[in-house]
Formats: structure tokens, C-alpha cells, sequence
């Protein structure tokens, strides 16, 4: 995933917070990234950068400060070239919170 390539638009998100690492599907997705995350204080949360973002999402350190693994595993990244849509054209699915 580019980390310097910026869009606008909707995207389709859903996150999990399994006690274990879930076992990697490929089939589904074209790409596939896992890290390591510090979580210092405070809730670590999905963010949309805007105001627009549901106070109800899933929180992804429900163990408090410490490390977790991120797995974001994304599709339809590259229908859109320009960057600009007006409908959803991509998925992601992040789990986190396995040690």
C-alpha cells in the first residue's frame, strides 16, 4: 500500500479484533500488509480524518497501552486511478489486537 497516495471518496471498512492472528485469505484481496502498533493511552480507533467519523466503531486495543498487530488487507485500490469517486470501489479489512 502507498502510503503517499492520497484519495477522496467512500470506502467500504470493516475491523476485527480477534484474540488470535486469523488465518491469511489472499483469494479475496489484492493487498496485504500486517505491522506492528504501539498503543501509548487512549482508545486506538478507525479515523476518517474528518468530522464525519462514527463514534461507534470498533475499538482495536481493548487490552489498553501496549503492542498489537495490524493486518490491512485492501482491494480495489487501483479501479480509481484518479483518486475521486463517488461511489465505494474499495474494501478494507483490518484486524487487530492479536499479539
Amino acid at each position: 500500500m502507498d502510503p503517499h497516495r492520497h484519495q477522496t471518496g467512500h470506502v467500504r471498512v470493516t475491523a476485527q479484533c480477534p484474540d488470535a492472528a486469523p488465518p491469511v485469505e489472499a483469494t479475496d484481496w489484492e493487498e496485504i500488509v500486517e505491522v506492528s502498533v504501539p498503543s501509548v493511552e487512549g482508545d486506538l480507533r478507525i479515523n476518517s480524518g474528518y468530522d464525519i467519523t462514527p463514534d461507534d466503531l470498533l475499538l482495536l486495543n481493548p487490552q489498553g497501552p501496549g503492542w498489537y498487530r495490524m493486518r490491512v488487507q485492501s482491494t480495489g485500490r487501483s479501479i480509481n486511478p484518479d483518486g475521486v469517486s463517488d461511489e465505494p470501489v474499495e474494501d478494507y479489512l483490518i484486524a487487530c489486537c492479536f499479539p
